[in-house]
């Protein structure tokens, strides 16, 4: 909260300093692999699972010559595993917000795919579960929820993902939920 609240002003100042004639370059950073939050191995391996893999110092800070060079307002600098992210960004909820990238285009015609396909698969395993007995039912949605924990996590299989553990005791935090 407090990064975007300060990324949104420092944004707001670039586009009127330029405005007013004057130079800035507002730049929203992606991961840092020798530093930051990224520096933890966890946190790199779960940036990169997302396809956001944490960016070396070099590139990043050759990125930002080019940025501040070409005169551009506000930017982002990051890397991109763009088949796993916009896989991933798009498969809670439809998205077009990439589609005007050239890069992306395929994935997020994919992604669109997948996302209409899960929605008849929810709409069956809802009616699957309708049908269950009542323990059994419970048995089916626990074996669901593991597996996806277990895939948000990045775990091989449902074994590492304890049925009576806490979100939080298995790894979850604001970033993974």
């Amino acid at each position: 909260g407090n990064y975007a609240a300060a990324n949104a002003y420092l944004d707001a100042l670039a586009e009127q300093r330029r405005a007013d004639g004057l130079a800035a370059t507002s730049i929203a950073w992606g991961p840092w692999a020798e530093d930051g939050m990224a520096a933890d191995e966890a946190m790199a391996a779960r940036m990169r699972r997302g396809g956001v893999p944490p960016m070396k110092a070099g590139s990043a800070i050759t990125a930002m010559g080019r940025a501040v060079g070409a005169f551009d307002t506000t930017v982002v600098i990051t890397d991109f595993a763009w088949d796993r992210f916009v896989t991933d960004f798009t498969a809670g909820r439809p998205s077009n917000l990439f589609a005007d990238l050239v890069d992306t285009r395929p994935v997020v015609a994919a992604a669109g795919t997948a996302d209409a396909s899960a929605v008849g698969a929810s709409t069956s395993l809802a009616e699957r579960l309708a049908a269950l007995p009542g323990a059994e039912r419970e048995r089916e949605l626990l074996g669901l929820v593991r597996a996806q924990v277990a895939a948000v996590l990045g775990h091989a299989g449902v074994d590492a993902v304890g049925a009576g553990r806490a979100f939080k005791e298995l790894g979850f935090d604001s970033l993974t939920a």
